[in-house]
């Protein structure tokens, strides 16, 4: 591992292709690689959480320096992908990836491998050199089998059967099914997701460009129903952009808008909207009910969120609104945001463990490739944001915190829906350790400390 694997990875998490919370976080960064062994990061602003964005996993520069980005979810790393973890992958197909111990695969770093030699069986490698590994723990399980299945059926069936000690991506419904059988653990882990509405706030949108319209909106939207029926309590409320489980959040700071269907229509009123005898509401300067199209991605691509935006669909018409809803592939939602062809959408946020709301809200990040997909712009607030990702000691930053959540509670730029939780079925394990998580693949954060029961 070199500097040259630091250089291409946050080069290709700056790549138009990329996206999410890691992308995000390396905008406005520039890497250079001095030798080997040194790489030197030039920050365009400081950013205090920037130690935190450098825990980022890294690509193998020498293996994907001919493959586009676009191209790297489909590559042949993909299919043999290469790490620095304690497990490394010997074996992966459509149906299933093994792990094993990093220690039965490492090359002796004073032997290079022959490159003109087919490379030997993983499973033909014994344990090498100790001095090589001796600063890495020793993974107690041997080997690690990940199945795939085509659909939720299937692997309900093999989790019944006891095919396999494990399972995670089901249904709440089969979720709750399963987690009935006997010696059978529910871990919830909380993440750093956020389901969430984006409205177009651009000067062509002029009728969402109130504070109060927005207060209107989300107070409008039943939360701790969504949470307890859509989400079938796997995951908390959501009252600001922040999780509660973050050392930036502050309750009081954050503050809540409370459901109430009379107090949001009161706010619209406020904001020069009528009603018509009929009960349907007109923005100001219109003379026809309102209608607003809410998008979001197919069912069947994730069950999770067409079903908040369905919740949210009713929860509006309800308020007086004349909505539609409009579900689209997750490819063509993307292009709508980046080019604000939507009005109203709801998505998951992906933030990462240290929280940065810079990307999402600043005036300078609306420019192409920014990942301010509302149009949001309030110079006041960008100040608020610059000053909450300064560096600075743990009381300056936690002030900054908080009044960033006390301005963002006033302007309500973003609708925040529910933080939610990642469910794992398991049986005849222990050791696996609930916390906060930023990726389905953080809750293997601990697996050196898992164990089988002994009765397994």
């Amino acid at each position: 591992m070199t500097a040259a694997d630091v250089v291409y990875t946050v080069q290709a998490l700056q790549s138009p292709d990329a996206a999410g919370a890691a992308a995000a976080s390396w905008a406005d960064v520039s890497v250079q690689a001095t030798d080997p062994q040194t790489v030197v990061f030039t920050l365009g602003a400081p950013i205090g959480s920037f130690l935190a964005a450098a825990t980022q996993p890294l690509l193998p520069a020498h293996l994907l320096a001919d493959v586009p980005f676009a191209d790297l979810a489909t590559s042949e790393f993909a299919r043999q992908p290469v790490g620095s973890g304690p497990y490394a992958v010997s074996e992966m197909d459509g149906e299933r990836a093994i792990l094993v111990p990093t220690s039965t695969v490492l090359p002796r770093p004073d032997e290079p491998a022959d490159q003109g030699s087919p490379s030997p069986s993983l499973d033909s490698l014994a344990t090498p050199w100790p001095e090589a590994t001796a600063a890495v723990a020793t993974p107690y399980l041997g080997r690690i089998e990940v199945r795939f299945y085509a659909d939720e059926a299937a692997l309900e069936t093999a989790m019944r059967a006891g095919e396999i000690d494990g399972a995670a991506g089901l249904s709440q419904a089969a979720m709750g099914d399963l987690a009935a059988l006997p010696d059978v653990d529910r871990l919830r882990y909380p993440t750093t997701t956020l389901s969430a509405v984006l409205l177009n706030l651009r000067p062509n949108h002029p009728e969402l460009r109130d504070p109060k319209v927005r207060r209107a909106l989300l107070a409008a939207i039943d939360r701790d129903t969504l949470v307890s029926d859509v989400l079938a309590g796997d995951g908390l409320r959501a009252d600001s952009l922040v999780p509660p489980g973050s050392w930036a959040f502050d309750a009081v700071s954050a503050g809540t808008v409370p459901y109430d269907q009379k107090a949001a229509g009161k706010l619209l009123e406020g904001a020069g909207w009528t009603r018509k005898k009929s009960g349907k509401l007109v923005a100001p300067k219109g003379t026809e009910p309102y209608t607003l199209e809410l998008v979001t991605v197919p069912a069947a691509a994730n069950p999770r969120v067409a079903a908040e935006a369905a919740f949210i669909q009713e929860a509006w018409t309800n308020l007086g609104l004349t909505v539609g809803l409009l579900e689209v592939p997750a490819t063509e939602l993307g292009t709508r945001l980046r080019e604000g062809d939507f009005t109203a959408a709801v998505i998951d946020i992906a933030q990462s463990l240290e929280p940065d709301l810079y990307p999402l809200l600043a005036s300078s990040q609306i420019r192409a490739g920014g990942s301010n997909l509302t149009g949001y712009q309030d110079g006041a607030l960008d100040t608020l944001l610059e000053a909450a990702r300064a560096p600075g000691t743990s009381e300056e930053r936690r002030a900054a915190w908080k009044a960033l959540l006390v301005g963002l509670a006033a302007r309500q730029p973003i609708l925040p829906l529910g933080w939610n939780d990642e469910v794992v079925l398991a049986k005849g394990l222990t050791g696996p350790e609930s916390r906060l998580i930023a990726h389905p693949g953080d809750r293997f954060w601990d697996v050196l400390a898992w164990r089988l029961v002994a009765s397994r």
